[in-house]
C-alpha cells in the first residue's frame, strides 16, 4: 500500500515552518497537524472544539497530532492537545523535540507525559543523540529525568 501525503503534510511532519507558511499562502488547506506544528494554539483549539475527533487525526505518514505539537516547541500547544486526549506518539514527540532542539517542549513532555527515556534513535539513546547534536540544555533535562 502506497502512502500518499500532500506537500503541506510533509512540511508539517518535518517541522518546516517556512515551507508550510508558504504553501498556506498559496492556498493549501490548513489541517490540525499543520496548525499544531505552527504553534497556532487558538486555531487548534478552535478546530478541536468544532470537531473533537480531530485529536485522533494523523498527518503525513500517519504521524499523530502529539508529535506535530512537539515540533511547535510550545508547551501550551502540547498542554492543549494533551488535555483533549492526544497521547499517541509520545516517544516520537519527545524524539522530534530532542532532535529539533525544542527545549521547552522536551521539558513539558518530561514533566507531564512520562515518556520512555530508553528509546533508541538509530541505535542511540535520546541522551546520546542530544549530546551528539550539541543540545546541552536538553542533555541536562534528560539527565535530570533519569535518561540513560
Amino acid at each position: 500500500m502506497r502512502v500518499v501525503h500532500t506537500a503541506i503534510q510533509a512540511a508539517a511532519h518535518t517541522g518546516q515552518r517556512a515551507i508550510a507558511e508558504y504553501l498556506l499562502a498559496k492556498g493549501a488547506r490548513l489541517e490540525v497537524c499543520t496548525a499544531a506544528m505552527l504553534g497556532d494554539v487558538a486555531e487548534v483549539e478552535r478546530m478541536l472544539t468544532h470537531d473533537p475527533g480531530l485529536v485522533w487525526h494523523r498527518g503525513g505518514h500517519g504521524i499523530p497530532l502529539l508529535p506535530h505539537a512537539a515540533l511547535s516547541g510550545r508547551p501550551e500547544m502540547l498542554a492543549l492537545v494533551w488535555a483533549w486526549g492526544a497521547r499517541e506518539g509520545m516517544e516520537q514527540a519527545l524524539g522530534l523535540a530532542v532532535l529539533s532542539n525544542r527545549v521547552e517542549a522536551v521539558g513539558w513532555l518530561l514533566e507531564n507525559a512520562g515518556p520512555d527515556l530508553g528509546r533508541s534513535l538509530n541505535g542511540k539513546t535520546l541522551l546520546e543523540r542530544a549530546a551528539e547534536l550539541g543540545h546541552q540544555e536538553i542533555v541536562a533535562l534528560l539527565k535530570a529525568y533519569g535518561g540513560p
